[in-house]
């Protein structure tokens, strides 16, 4: 009885120690793919909506370069939570993270209210039935945690999502295969790409935008 007392106490701990271990991977794991890099307002660069407020377009202090990034890369997607779900279309760049990606064609660094204002302003409208270029929004206790664009949509098949981890690549995979849960929301607007004014897009038309679905 002691001998199965104690085994039990063993496994207790072993289980608590796993569920320790797991956990703090998946908080290295959103620290990597949801901080931003030390950055400054980008000088001489005005980015705006479509009905003229400021968005604040970033730039990091320092650029690292691709090899820096690719060790915590190559862990994330062998952590086996993701390697099979993902297919890698872009290197890792400090120069934007997702918002940036989407909105300014991955030349500088959005935050999260960015992206609120810019749903806000620029026409888009929540959708139930996602289209290719539709953009997906990923929210985490009701704030804004990742911007994708819809790449695919077909039939039973998954919906499938392009957008940038964080510091790291670019990313294809099926929208509930995320690092960034399944709070997800679809948009949709009438202009033409998802370029912000001064980043390359027109206020109320758009313009298509560099490395994402028209």
């Amino acid at each position: 009885t002691l001998g199965g007392l104690l085994l039990c106490i063993g496994a207790g701990i072993a289980f608590e120690r796993a569920d320790e271990a797991a956990l703090d991977e998946t908080t290295r794991e959103l620290e990597l793919l949801t901080s931003r890099p030390h950055s400054h307002p980008a000088a001489g660069v005005r980015l705006a909506t479509d009905l003229g407020s400021t968005v604040t377009a970033r730039e990091p202090d320092e650029v690292r370069e691709t090899a820096a990034l690719t060790e915590p890369e190559l862990r994330l997607l062998e952590s086996g939570r993701h390697h099979d779900n993902v297919i890698r279309l872009g290197p890792a760049d400090d120069r934007s993270n997702c918002h940036g990606w989407v909105f300014t064609g991955g030349k500088f660094i959005l935050s999260p209210d960015d992206v609120e204002l810019i749903l806000k302003e620029n026409g888009y409208e929540a959708v139930h039935e996602p289209q290719p270029g539709d953009v997906v929004i990923y929210r985490n206790s009701g704030t804004v945690s990742h911007t994708a664009v819809v790449r695919y949509v077909s039939g039973d098949q998954p919906v499938l999502v392009a957008g940038k981890w964080g510091v790291l690549g670019v990313f294809l995979h099926p929208v509930e295969k995320s690092c960034y849960g399944t709070d997800y929301t679809y948009y949709r607007s009438s202009r033409r790409g998802h370029l912000v004014s001064g980043a390359g897009g027109t206020p109320g038309t758009g313009a298509p935008v560099v490395g994402v679905a028209e």
